[in-house]
């Protein structure tokens, strides 16, 4: 599927494959307001990365942005929610891309969610300018 957001750009959905193409090639942006100094623990496996729905968002024939999101059931909710896991590239990107995944979520019947690390306000201030708000805390127990 395919939908325009402006005649010159588009959102794509791709495989897993097809990203980690584009990935291979250096075409994805990096995250928008990402954290620096993080060190993954370790890749996520194949299967992990296909039970991913990925967005591509082209600005004519670049990448201007990229989006993963898994649609699943919330015990906590007791509904069925979007659960956006990556969103990546510039804030206008960014913020086509979240309008996008709650556009469709909502078409759906489902609530969307996500969590971001505190320390990216970039993020946070984008999430507040396209009027989403926290109404969790999420903990996190360290391994070491």
């Amino acid at each position: 599927m395919t939908e325009r957001v402006v005649p010159s750009r588009r959102i794509d959905r791709v495989s897993a494959a097809g990203l980690a193409l584009l990935e291979a090639g250096h075409y994805l942006p990096d995250r928008y307001g990402k954290s620096i100094g993080r060190v993954p623990v370790r890749q996520a496996t194949r299967s992990e990365i296909e039970a991913i729905s990925w967005l591509v968002l082209w600005e004519k024939s670049r990448v201007a942005g990229w989006a993963g999101f898994v649609d699943r059931y919330d015990p906590h909710l007791s509904d069925d929610v979007r659960e956006v896991v990556m969103v990546a590239g510039s804030r206008r990107a960014t913020i086509e891309l979240l309008r996008f995944m709650v556009g469709e979520a909502r078409a759906l019947g489902r609530r969307t969610l996500g969590a971001i690390d505190l320390g990216n306000t970039k993020m946070r201030d984008v999430l507040l300018l396209l009027g989403h708000e926290p109404t969790r805390v999420v903990f996190e127990a360290k391994v070491k």
